[in-house]
């Protein structure tokens, strides 16, 4: 709780004691007190601030004497600055939870997380050498600017899940997979890493290829556009039931199904896997 959080609060109990001292214990009075309580208390809660690191201390992200002021380290809904001025120690244990925003402006520095961290707004890099490292943890956020810096990891077990419609340029972070809610493709584009859309994938003015990388996807909307490959190591899954055409131009590498209801009959031109099951309604594969 920072400094404006708690004289926020101090104000509220001097007028809660100067309503008790003017009027005895009435119901009005206990109902008034009540009623300041809840207030300030719903205040407190929904009240964000912008946090700026310092290190004062140590490396701790949990340590109040670690951010500008020493009031309270951050909380649930503020927003984070790592400066590149005014920093004693580097952020270094503790570095997770969830922020309106994240920007880093600090030169030659990477943030490794210790914990998931979920930023509802956007993550900014704008400083040469700037970097974000998953180390084996999620990141949950919309869009991230990434100005002049980069996300990266160095586990597989990292995730890059971003939130909303995306149609940037694809992410990249070395280790692990990117996850979208949902995708669309404007333009031609390789798969730079393991990538998973769950929601929709919209191809709208480009083929996409895979790139020798897995994508997972439930039935793409190919409104312009292809899924394809050039590289044999291509895996494309396709979640869920799938009830349209067979999905053709992958070339190379393999279409796994999950469920597949074939409507009519079908031609193979690609190599498919059938992970659930196979209902072919009387048509057949050729």
């Amino acid at each position: 709780m920072n400094l404006i959080k708690v004289t926020q609060l101090l104000k509220a109990f001097i007028i809660a004691i100067q309503l008790k001292q003017t009027k005895k214990n009435t119901m009005k009075n206990k109902l008034q007190i009540l009623t300041i309580a809840l207030v300030s208390l719903i205040f407190t809660n929904g009240y964000s601030a912008t946090r700026t690191w310092t290190g004062g201390s140590d490396g701790s992200w949990t340590k109040r004497q670690n951010w500008n002021g020493g009031a309270s380290a951050p909380s649930s809904g503020d927003s984070i600055v790592i400066p590149n001025t005014g920093v004693t120690n580097n952020p270094s244990s503790n570095v997770s939870g969830t922020y309106l925003s994240l920007t880093i402006t600090r030169q030659n520095f990477t943030l490794s997380l210790n914990g998931n961290l979920t930023i509802t707004n956007k993550v900014t890099l704008n400083a040469t050498g700037a970097a974000l490292n998953l180390n084996g943890r999620t990141l949950t956020t919309t869009a991230p600017v990434l100005t002049n810096g980069s996300i990266l990891s160095t586990n597989t077990a990292s995730i890059l899940s971003i939130t909303g419609t995306y149609s940037g340029n694809l992410h990249s972070i070395n280790k692990g997979r990117i996850q979208y809610v949902n995708l669309t493709i404007t333009s031609a584009k390789n798969l730079p890493d393991t990538t998973t859309v769950t929601g929709t994938l919209t191809l709208n003015g480009g083929n996409l290829d895979i790139n020798g990388k897995t994508l997972t996807t439930t039935t793409p909307v190919l409104t312009s556009g292809s899924i394809i490959s050039t590289k044999n190591a291509s895996i494309l899954v396709i979640s869920g039931t799938h009830t349209s055409s067979l999905l053709t131009n992958l070339t190379r590498g393999l279409i796994t199904y999950t469920n597949l209801t074939v409507s009519t009959n079908q031609t193979l031109t690609d190599t498919i896997a059938i992970t659930g099951n196979l209902t072919l309604n009387g048509n057949t594969f050729n």
